[in-house]
């Protein structure tokens, strides 16, 4: 069995898949249909054309189809970013009170009462929990200048 090859079809300028290869005795420069009605007869070229239109609206619905396919994955994909981000927004949040209600003194007790090593403090102390609530802060300051 001869190897595909992709060519641009001289007659109907489309790229198609052939068996054949450059050294082969068949013509590779045409597709398999317009193979079959290359005829200079008036019926042959009324076949060629019908031809044509049929297997270039299939590639147009294809194309349509695949372009509406990808817009759906990619508001799919959106909805699962917001709310992941959402998510994210919200647990940073709730570090946010507890980050309110846990506040290392001077004498290293917590705000909450607890007179040394507060668990909950020593977590929401940690750099990038501090980091991520200051860009928190500096987000929903942003919204109120809006």
């Amino acid at each position: 069995m001869r190897p595909l090859t992709v060519i641009t079809c001289e007659c109907c300028r489309l790229r198609q898949q052939v068996r054949g290869s450059i050294g082969d005795e068949r013509r590779v420069d045409m597709c398999a249909m317009c193979f079959e009605h290359r005829g200079a007869d008036n019926g042959m070229t009324q076949r060629r054309r019908t031809e044509h239109d049929a297997m270039l609206r299939e590639r147009l619905v294809r194309a349509e189809q695949l372009t509406q396919s990808a817009y759906s994955e990619r508001d799919r994909a959106r909805q699962r970013m917001l709310a992941a981000f959402q998510s994210r927004d919200s647990a940073f949040s709730i570090l946010k009170t507890v980050n309110d209600l846990h506040e290392f003194r001077r004498d290293g007790s917590c705000s909450c009462g607890v007179k040394r090593d507060c668990k909950t403090a020593a977590v929401v102390y940690r750099g990038w929990v501090q980091a991520m609530i200051r860009r928190l802060d500096d987000a929903e300051a942003e919204q109120r200048d809006e």
